[in-house]
């Protein structure tokens, strides 16, 4: 409606500051309406996050960013079929239900109560991605629904007979919280201030180390000196390594005669002097006696002295090897021809043991019990504080984690080649280079809760299991009608109708990572193979995942047709608050962001999301929200000003100022096209402030023509349609961004 019979200033229904939600649900069906009328397809495989809570703002991070890639890209004419998923099995939704309930041994029972209790998560979780503005069809997967689980097993088969599979006797990350083994994608590293001990390895068959020196004395007190930050270790030591090309020293102390190295001689708080020098392959297979020897009966051990190579010039060089306690100990040990002879495990499941010594006390008590023996006994010659990296569980972060030998299931490491595949941004090829693949990946959890492996043992030789993959077959099949359920139900009697019974069933499940990175066959290639495709477009997750899902998938594709499961990687950082503190369930400090959505306009959320360096953590604060509400403000203001001038224009062919629209076409428009295909959204929220900003110049020129001339003069329909243009195209580049305008 005209307002002022001099000025043009025309009403628009465009208001800013209202937020409505109704207003969403047009624009969903619109792009909908949109999506239906592509052909080629692009897809992001959704890695599917934990159903154990409400979601918090790492996971509300990712859908958005996902959203705007799907949203751009249906702009550049690609269909994007989006099927989210759940992870269903797994130590953090099990944690969680036993926090409420007592533990409970009965499998049907467990199995009853976890599904319920993810099914609800599920649906919590749901309507709050819903409420995110995502394009998404009702479509999802879940890990623990009965197909995924036959094809996992169908997956296990398909690599026990390619002979990547097989059982082992190592040490795996354990954690006391859990009560389990971990794999590798399940460790964190923080530093942690230890104490260091140099320990005393007492000196046996004198007569041996006199020649060896050239000493004339009958009898000297001492030992060979090891260095340790894990004084409990030395109960379960069985051997002693050194490397056979360093040269070693026989030292002369108050305290005694010594064996070391001259590097770890510098830290020594007592004066010595040098005796004599050797050559390390001269002092091997000497035996020393433990100096736990003495604690409550424990037998009096020897430890032989072996050389290694792969011994570092580190401590004293001389290494104590607790083959139970070690991945490098283990190996070391295994080198030395000794591989699962006599190995000591002194650590139960649910705490210590040795020889009903240290029953169910802590790591921390034994460690306190075992530093004040070797005080007491005088066998600590040196020690001091050092801060260094530990391993912990990244579900718990309390105390460290050990190793623990366990009798598991371990696939073997493959060759990846990643030169086909493009990293987003490709500073993470390198880091994921470094972690892929380290060691061969255990894949058995000593659990009840997720898919079992259905192996069966022979009592007496495993190397008949091999001959049972029929079976798993079977199972495999049945496990579509009946679930996991099937395999606990199973008796062995029904099956050998004999009574000579040679094989027993293992009570273990998968890998909670294997359930997920199976998801790239049991998704993408088999339930939903015609609305989705192999190999994804892209998969983007987390930091974090380049040690979990990004590895995990692509082991298993790899080992099943040899093919990637995706073609290019998208890498983001955590959400953090203003004291640059991780938000996470974990740290329960996700509760105060949780309404977030509530009270804030979503393009606000999406703003802040796209103008953050999203490949480095983004923080949260005041400050951060209150800059992106300026920049929605000024799209807003920048859309109503077009709006309120162009209410009565006509699309007629009319001459305007091809100039100025081929102006901001090449260098914003272009631009922006070129940053959406590169998923660079930090520049394309800076250059869009950077076109409102160059356009509120230019309008100094334009203003006198629209508000001034005759409303059907040339001059101000040739603005106006030059207006409109720019709009358009602004509003195209804008959509993937900004869903509310």
């Amino acid at each position: 409606m005209l307002q002022n019979s001099i000025i043009n200033i025309f009403k628009t229904n465009y208001n800013k500051n209202i937020y409505k939600k109704k207003f969403e649900k047009n624009i969903k069906k619109h792009w909908n309406k949109i999506y239906l009328k592509k052909k080629k397809k692009f897809v992001i495989h959704d890695g599917p996050p934990y159903a154990n809570g409400e979601i918090h703002m790492g996971h509300i991070m990712n859908k958005i960013l996902k959203d705007v890639i799907l949203r751009s890209k249906i702009l550049f004419g690609f269909k994007t079929p989006y099927i989210m998923g759940w992870d269903c099995f797994g130590l953090p939704v099990e944690i969680k239900l036993e926090k409420k309930k007592k533990k409970i041994c009965n499998y049907i029972k467990i199995n009853n109560l976890l599904k319920k209790y993810v099914n609800f998560n599920i649906k919590i979780q749901k309507k709050k991605f819903e409420n995110l503005g995502l394009i998404n069809k009702k479509k999802y997967y879940k890990t623990m629904e009965y197909k995924n689980i036959s094809e996992e097993l169908k997956v296990i088969n398909n690599f026990i007979k390619k002979k990547y599979i097989y059982k082992d006797k190592k040490p795996i990350y354990w954690c006391f919280s859990c009560l389990s083994t971990l794999s590798e994608y399940e460790i964190i590293y923080k530093l942690k201030k230890d104490i260091t001990l140099f320990v005393t390895f007492i000196f046996i068959k004198l007569k041996k180390i006199l020649k060896l020196f050239n000493l004339k004395k009958k009898y000297i007190m001492g030992g060979a000196l090891i260095w340790t930050t894990t004084p409990w270790t030395v109960l379960s030591n069985q051997l002693l390594s050194l490397n056979g090309e360093f040269l070693y020293l026989f030292i002369n102390t108050i305290k005694g005669n010594f064996i070391s190295n001259y590097k770890s001689t510098k830290k020594y708080k007592l004066k010595f002097y040098i005796i004599n020098i050797i050559l390390g392959i001269n002092l091997k297979n000497l035996n020393f006696l433990n100096p736990m020897f003495c604690l409550q009966k424990i037998e009096n051990r020897k430890s032989k002295l072996k050389f290694n190579l792969n011994v570092k010039n580190k401590g004293t060089a001389i290494m104590h090897i607790s083959p139970t306690n070690g991945y490098e100990d283990y190996n070391l040990y295994n080198n030395t021809k000794n591989k699962n002879r006599n190995l000591i495990n002194i650590i139960s499941n649910n705490g210590f043991f040795y020889k009903k010594i240290f029953k169910n006390i802590n790591l921390q008590k034994v460690n306190k019990i075992v530093i004040n023996f070797l005080i007491k006994n005088n066998k600590i010659f040196n020690s001091y504080i050092i801060n260094h990296k530990c391993m912990y569980c990244w579900r718990h972060k309390k105390q460290p984690l050990i190793y623990k030998i366990v009798n598991q299931w371990f696939i073997k490491k493959i060759l990846i080649n990643l030169k086909k595949i493009k990293f987003f941004p490709k500073k993470f090829k390198k880091i994921f280079k470094k972690t892929i693949n380290a060691k061969d990946w255990n894949i058995s959890r000593k659990r009840k809760w997720g898919t079992p492996i259905s192996f069966l043992y022979h009592k007496n030789n495993f190397r008949k299991n091999l001959k049972i993959i029929k079976l798993i077959k079977i199972i495999s099949n049945y496990t579509k009608f009946y679930g996991n359920k099937l395999w606990y139900n199973l008796n062995l009697k029904d099956i050998y109708k004999n009574n000579n019974i040679y094989f027993k069933k293992i009570q273990e499940t998968i890998d909670v990572w294997f359930n997920s990175g199976s998801t790239n066959w049991n998704i993408l290639r088999k339930k939903y193979k015609k609305k989705l495709k192999f190999p994804a477009d892209l998969f983007l997750e987390g930091a974090d995942q380049l040690r979990g899902w990004f590895q995990s998938s692509i082991l298993i594709s790899i080992m099943l047709n040899k093919k990637n499961p995706y073609k290019n990687i998208m890498v983001h950082g955590f959400v953090t608050d203003s004291n640059k503190d991780k938000i996470s369930k974990s740290l329960k400090n996700y509760k105060n962001y949780k309404n977030l959505i509530n009270y804030l306009e979503l393009d606000v959320i999406r703003i802040w999301i796209c103008n953050s360096d999203y490949s480095k953590n983004l923080i949260i604060s005041k400050e951060r929200i209150k800059e992106c509400i300026l920049i929605n403000n000024k799209i807003k203001n920048f859309i109503k000003f077009i709006l309120s001038n162009i209410i009565d224009v006509k699309k007629n062919k009319i001459k305007y100022n091809k100039y100025i629209l081929i102006y901001i076409l090449k260098k914003y428009y272009k631009k922006i096209i070129k940053y959406y295909k590169n998923y660079n959204f930090k520049k394309i929220i800076k250059n869009i402030k950077k076109l409102i900003k160059n356009f509120n110049k230019k309008l100094f020129f334009i203003k006198d023509s629209l508000y001034l001339e005759n409303i059907n003069s040339n001059k101000r329909k040739n603005t106006q349609l030059l207006l409109y243009l720019i709009l358009k195209n602004f509003i195209k580049i804008l959509a993937p961004l900004n869903i509310n305008n």
